[in-house]
This record gives structure tokens, sequence and C-alpha cells, in this order.
């Protein structure tokens, strides 16, 4: 009976996994569709690395803060085997919920996740 009384006084163990192995765990091969969720992890590593697609020119560079990368949604979409409208419809949808945002540029867009720090 005690070591069910000590067990209940124990406080919940938290585990803390960092976006390379989640990233490293679904590698994918270049023929696979990404499904909504792993969309979402892609993301979300993009935003955490602060990624910059090799398509923007090194001249114009943006500065990024934190929890941001600069994209295209057309890159995103060959990235995920997605079409562009099925890209725009999931990225508008993360708007609406407040966990994205986009901001368009003259030659880049930037790309907001909320809740990266």
């Amino acid at each position: 009976m005690e070591d069910k009384e000590e067990s209940a006084a124990q406080p919940a163990t938290q585990v803390s996994v960092r976006i390379a192995l989640i990233a490293a765990l679904g590698d994918k091969k270049k023929c696979d569709r990404y499904s909504r969720q792993e969309a979402m992890l892609d993301l979300v590593s993009l935003a955490a690395a602060n990624y910059i697609s090799p398509t923007v020119y090194t001249q114009i560079r943006p500065h990024l803060d934190k929890g941001e990368f600069c994209g295209s949604l057309l890159e995103l979409s060959k990235r995920w085997q997605w079409s562009r409208t099925q890209t725009r419809a999931f990225f508008g949808m993360l708007q609406e919920m407040g966990f994205a945002r986009r901001y368009e540029h003259h030659q880049y867009t930037i790309f907001r996740i909320a809740g990266i720090s």
C-alpha cells in the first residue's frame, strides 16, 4: 500500500523532445506527400531554424526574428507534394486560428509561426 501512496505523491514526469529528433524520425522520401501533421511539424522546424530559402538572393537577405522563416507558398507546396491551392488553404486555416502569419514582400515572403521562442 505504501508504494501506491508514494507514487501518487510524486510529480508527473515531463518529457522534452527536440524538433531535430522529430524531423529525423519522420525522414521523408522525396516522392512522399506530407500529411497535415507532418506539414505542421515542418513549418515549426523551419521557423525554429530561421530558414531562408535558397531562392532568396544574397543581397536582399531579410532579418528574421525568432519563429520566422523566409520562403514561398510555392516552395512549401513542392516540398510537401501538395497543390498550391491546398497549401494556401492550409496556411489560411493556420492564420485564422492565430497560429501563423505571412508577410509578403516584393521578392520573398516571411512566415511567422506563433509560440516559438
